[in-house]
């Protein structure tokens, strides 16, 4: 019986490749089957899953951000109007409308204050409008810092 060690040909030492990878293949093949194996068991879902609730947005629902130290809420969309409220740097509101348009400006903004559930103008320049009261409230954190 000839060794594989022994032949010095260059057969001999391809012969001793060809087994060790032919086992080292078959070990691997054997892994990844036992893996695919554990990894099918059935799982059981998590019995509370429920979807967080979704505020219902209206095409006109947008939030706003007072930009500066403090802003009054006018009772009418007019610098002359009667003072109904006032906003601090960083406070929130809802914008429910819009009036006085022009070359695509809005002038005043209509807004309702959750804090007092107040409704009242404001000049659109003394609030950054926002698309969800998510991003109003990042950028009044910001804001007040």
């Amino acid at each position: 019986m000839k060794s594989v060690y022994s032949s010095g040909s260059a057969q001999g030492i391809f012969s001793f490749f060809s087994v060790g990878l032919s086992a080292v293949s078959f070990a691997l093949l054997s892994i990844l089957m036992a893996l695919s194996v554990f990894s099918c068991a059935k799982q059981e879902p998590p019995a509370d899953l429920e979807p967080p609730p979704t505020p219902v947005l209206t095409a006109e629902s947008r939030w706003a951000v007072a930009n500066t130290t403090y802003v009054r809420i006018m009772i009418e969309p007019d610098s002359k109007s009667d003072v109904g409220g006032i906003l601090r740097k960083g406070d929130i509101v809802e914008v429910i409308s819009k009036v006085g348009e022009k070359d695509g400006r809005t002038y005043w903004l209509g807004v309702n204050n959750p804090d007092d559930d107040s409704l009242g103008w404001v000049p659109d320049e003394k609030l950054d409008v926002y698309d969800s009261p998510d991003r109003a409230q990042t950028a009044s954190d910001a804001i007040k810092e």
